[in-house]
């Protein structure tokens, strides 16, 4: 397992173990944690109001509810069913977040307390203007052009080099689909093997300067 995966830590053991994370954040610009945010009770609340938005679209077309399905079927069925209004949900994904059950998972108190692990107790944070984005992926080559190149999030934000950008993915998750994290290309371009992180996803980025 490469060193930056941390593998089944829940939010608790995440706060406990905050130096030894902070360190090897600070060496390869990335750190993993397969499942950690299931634990954190606002994320679930997040999860639930994304299928509760999903359930409630496609009731409009279907005589019963689809609770059965994991977010990313719904979103594929509700493609196929409105693909105009599926086009619709996937451009507003780039837009600023505006679930309030999300705010609380980007500001919770072990998510400020890794930050300033990372910069130092006297860190000064701020969040990027419209830094947190939800990316809805249906398949198909009509929605190809959503997909973004190898990139830094610096260079491609146009803000602070001192910045942390958190990736979840929030549906199922499939082999060889989703984003990939580079290791210690946060200083440079010479790739490590990639890190496979989630498919569709949501995605908050908090900037520091001290």
């Amino acid at each position: 397992m490469k060193p930056y995966v941390f593998a089944e830590y829940d939010v608790g053991r995440f706060v406990a173990d905050l130096p030894r994370i902070a360190e090897v954040y600070r060496e390869y610009g990335v750190v993993i944690f397969p499942r950690l945010l299931e634990s954190d009770e606002n994320y679930r609340k997040y999860l639930s109001d994304l299928h509760s938005l999903f359930d409630d679209l496609m009731a409009r077309k279907l005589d019963r509810r689809v609770a059965d399905l994991e977010i990313g079927e719904k979103l594929t069925l509700l493609a196929s069913l409105q693909p105009a209004l599926g086009k619709i949900i996937t451009a507003l994904g780039t837009q600023h977040n505006k679930f309030f059950s999300f705010n609380k998972v980007k500001y919770s108190s072990y998510i400020e307390q890794f930050l300033l692990a990372v910069w130092g107790k006297d860190a000064l944070l701020a969040t990027p203007q419209a830094g947190d984005t939800l990316h809805f992926f249906p398949p198909g080559e009509t929605f190809h052009r959503y997909n973004l190149p190898p990139h830094q999030d610096y260079q491609y934000l146009m803000q602070s080099p001192r910045q942390a950008t958190m990736y979840f993915g929030i549906s199922q998750y499939h082999d060889g689909v989703g984003a990939c994290g580079y290791g210690k290309s946060h200083t440079n371009w010479a790739y490590l093997p990639p890190t496979r992180i989630g498919t569709v996803r949501s995605r908050c980025t908090s900037g520091t300067r001290s």
